[in-house]
């Protein structure tokens, strides 16, 4: 497959909801695999709205679109970036919520724990003659202090959307592509 086809399919599936992809050293598009099995996963897709609302505005060609210098090749890594942002926030805040359990070993059934967690009102069965288990939680940095920052950083990462469409925009009305309402 030539390289303008591959990001033109690469492009094409990440704007469609596809974005724990990448394309690998051998030209392919592999889905990555998660690092770590506590990693949130979800997506945020902030560009197939864009692509509609830009389909809907003006004429544009499949590689104004999906092309290697189209608009979803330009909002990518913005989107990656947002993606991380918040899946990192969702970690952090579970990490705060959810304590760390210390327990002597074979004190408690491991196997429910994992399966079942710490839900509200669970209830923690230990080995009689047992130490007790104790709960661990990190309290040095607040949830509100995690969030505002996250939200700060949620702001700069969606300016940035709005700014990446609206130079595309101005480079469209430089270029005389027209609204479709002409």
């Amino acid at each position: 497959m030539s390289k303008n086809k591959l990001i033109y399919e690469f492009n094409k599936r990440f704007a469609n909801g596809e974005q724990f992809i990448n394309i690998n050293a051998f030209g392919d598009i592999v889905e990555e695999e998660k690092q770590f099995f506590w990693q949130e996963r979800k997506i945020y897709n902030h560009i197939k709205p864009i692509i509609e609302y830009l389909k809907a505005k003006y004429k544009l060609t499949e590689s104004q679109l999906y092309g290697p210098n189209g608009i979803v090749s330009r909002l990518v890594p913005v989107q990656q970036a947002y993606n991380n942002l918040m899946n990192r926030n969702q970690e952090y805040i579970n990490r705060l919520a959810y304590p760390v359990v210390l327990a002597e070993d074979g004190s408690i059934d491991i196997d429910n724990l994992e399966e079942e967690g710490l839900a509200p009102g669970k209830v923690l069965v230990y080995r009689q003659g047992a130490e007790k288990p104790t709960f661990f939680t990190n309290n040095n940095t607040s949830k509100s202090t995690v969030i505002d920052n996250s939200e700060s950083a949620q702001e700069v990462l969606l300016r940035e959307f709005d700014e990446i469409v609206r130079l595309f925009e101005q480079k469209l009305q430089v270029r005389g592509i027209y609204e479709n309402s002409h």
